[in-house]
């Protein structure tokens, strides 16, 4: 997450003892089915005399059956509720949003089908970030205590993994089955059962995970180097030198190269990204990038990264081509750009103004400024539906200004802001599961 929000909720979380699977579901004659980052399962069909669905059969077969001597008849339709937004194809339910926020101990599911906020989730103490799980059945949760798992079914705790020390930062591997978190150590967590591994290596501040699931990155945010760990043996190689600072690291989609934003000397040293060659471990030539480099994002298709960059005078993203590796025209974002977040189909970029209550917007076929959306106080993070098409911003507040108590969705097809949702004090984390 960004590195300001990050520095100090891990803070917060050790004083007191620290991209997601896109979830879609498909539909199969009135039932759903389950594909390797499938959804929850769709509507039965109605089944009655001489039919299949809602279909008719012409026979007179037993109640329920299709009829001797007719035909099968339609599939049966999924029938859903009118609401604000359009339920997924193949789900039961709309995709319902979690919220940190609170300040104490809660998760807010909010549904979006009609943006109501549910009962709120009692998950432990200083909760930190949230992952969905594999088939979007449980959404995981770092706190102080360990790792809480919510059951999305009915949300409610399934479980505490309790972890000495408790946990900050999480990661997901590509196929759902290990969650890894860091503690004191690294603790692999196998989702089938909800139960911990041996846990391994040290913790740190960041770990991040390679498309493929082989490597683990790790780094402090006031380190000079990362570290890369190998998942088939956990050993980790040599430390890779990145300046100093660190603020984010990003993967290309074939795994081969790791793109580190960091300082290139200690304060306001100025801003580079600095390429590592996973096979080897070795550090490029590092790409100048800005002067306060707050995070680093990759495209879908690998061509680009996107740095956004904090100054005195503007906020600016900062486009690097990764097979050049150079810079290209800055793009205008706003004050206080965090992060960019990448809508599901990669064509918009969407960059949160902590500073002037807007989201910015980028073409990123062009690397353009689009329009700005304002979102209310102090934007923080954005999270999508599974198919790209609502937008969930979280509105932190700025301090000395005030305090923020909402999310606020965006209309990603017209880029406009609906009406915000109020959930509770300083929402800090937001994820969408289906």
């Amino acid at each position: 997450m960004q590195a300001n929000l990050a520095r100090a909720g891990l803070a917060t979380l050790l004083g007191c003892t620290l991209a997601a699977l896109t979830l879609t579901g498909t539909a199969s004659a009135g039932t759903g089915s389950r594909a390797a980052s499938a959804g929850m399962a769709g509507a039965v069909g109605t089944v009655g005399t001489g039919t299949v669905g809602t279909g008719t059969g012409t026979g007179t077969g037993t109640t329920g059956a299709t009829g001797a001597t007719g035909t099968t008849g339609a599939t049966g339709a999924v029938t859903a509720t009118t609401t604000t937004r359009p339920r997924l194809a193949g789900s039961a339910h709309a995709p319902t949003a979690y919220v940190i926020a609170g300040g104490g101990n809660d998760v807010y599911p909010i549904d979006t089908a009609n943006d109501k906020v549910g009962k709120p989730i009692n998950v432990g103490p200083h909760p930190f970030q949230l992952v969905v799980g594999r088939f979007g059945r449980f959404v995981y949760v770092s706190t102080s205590d360990g790792v809480t798992v919510i059951r999305t079914a009915t949300n409610t705790v399934a479980k505490v993994i309790r972890i000495h020390g408790g946990v900050g930062e999480m990661a997901l591997g590509p196929e759902g089955k290990t969650l890894y978190a860091s503690a004191g150590q690294i603790v692999p967590i196998y989702t089938s059962t909800n139960t911990a591994g041996r846990p391994f290596d040290s913790g740190a501040d960041v770990i991040a995970l390679t498309p493929n699931g082989k490597i683990l990155f790790t780094y402090d945010f006031d380190a000079s180097t990362v570290s890369a760990i190998d998942l088939a043996t956990h050993k980790a190689g040599k430390p890779i030198d990145i300046g100093t600072d660190p603020t984010g690291i990003a993967f290309s989609p074939n795994s081969a190269t790791a793109y580190v934003a960091s300082f290139s000397a200690v304060g306001l040293g100025g801003g580079q990204v600095v390429p590592i060659t996973i096979a080897t471990g070795k550090a490029g030539s590092a790409i100048p990038a800005g002067m306060d480099p707050q995070s680093i994002t990759i495209s879908p298709n690998g061509k680009s990264l996107y740095v956004p960059d904090v100054t005195a005078a503007t906020g600016d993203v900062i486009p690097i081509s990764t097979a050049t590796l150079t810079a290209g025209p800055t793009i205008p974002a706003g004050d206080n750009p965090e992060s960019v977040w990448i809508a599901p189909g990669g064509k918009t970029g969407y960059v949160a103004n902590t500073l002037d209550d807007t989201v910015a917007t980028i073409n990123l076929a062009t690397n353009t400024a689009g329009p700005r959306i304002g979102v209310g106080l102090g934007p923080e993070m954005v999270a999508f539906s599974p198919k790209g098409k609502t937008g969930y911003v979280i509105n932190g507040g700025i301090s000395g200004v005030g305090p923020g108590y909402r999310v606020t969705p965006i209309n990603t097809t017209k880029n406009t802001a609906e009406k915000s949702i109020r959930v509770a004090l300083d929402p800090s984390y937001i994820i969408v599961a289906p």
